[in-house]
């Protein structure tokens, strides 16, 4: 029988391209190192991005963070975190519809925590959820706290999960720092508790 000039995958079996086994088995090389450089899918780029938070459930985002919410590159496009995941693992986002959290963690990106919902939904949701501040909160005799605190960067969903990465140790502080945008300092009070403070434990 006559052996076979090409491969399975029309590669040709001659030159640079052929390795020769004892065996006497052929190995296209071109496929071992198409096999090699195969690009990752968007999901498998997608899960190295996040680590299981096991108390609350949430999947908290390690990469880039803007403006509070994961940062996904697709199609040389970056889009919020919790949007790709709904479209990775529920469908398309009907338009005119906004992806919510219901754990009101905005790193958060397990689909179990997330539903759809109008623009008015997400305005009625910030209200119930207590992330609205009127222009006359702090004069009714309470000092402002944590995120209600305007020149804040921070919320107390965000403080939970760096204190998380970091007890994981998935993050120093300098790191986290750079991710939330707050200075060394801050981070470092934010992680030993001393500020943010009502927090600990919880």
């Amino acid at each position: 029988m006559a052996k076979r000039t090409h491969c399975p995958a029309g590669h040709p079996y001659s030159g640079d391209n052929l390795r020769v086994y004892p065996s006497g088995m052929r190995r296209c090389l071109a496929c071992e190192k198409t096999k090699h450089l195969r690009l990752k899918t968007s999901l498998e780029r997608f899960e190295d991005k996040f680590i299981p938070e096991p108390n609350s459930g949430c999947w908290l985002w390690t990469a880039s963070v803007w403006n509070r919410y994961g940062q996904f590159g697709v199609a040389n496009k970056s889009h919020r975190a919790h949007r790709v995941s709904w479209q990775l693992y529920r469908g398309p986002i009907p338009a005119g519809l906004c992806v919510l959290h219901k754990c009101d963690v905005p790193t958060c990106v397990n689909p179990n925590h997330l539903f759809l919902g109008t623009q008015t939904d997400n305005v009625a949701d910030m209200m119930k959820k207590g992330r609205h501040v009127s222009g006359n909160a702090g004069n009714h005799g309470n000092h402002a706290r944590g995120e209600r605190a305007g020149q804040t960067r921070l919320t107390e969903s965000s403080v939970r999960s760096m204190r998380t990465e970091f007890n994981a140790g998935f993050k120093n502080g300098a790191a986290l720092a750079r991710k939330y945008e707050i200075s060394e300092s801050q981070a470092r009070r934010v992680i030993s508790g001393e500020s943010w403070a009502w927090l600990n434990g919880h």
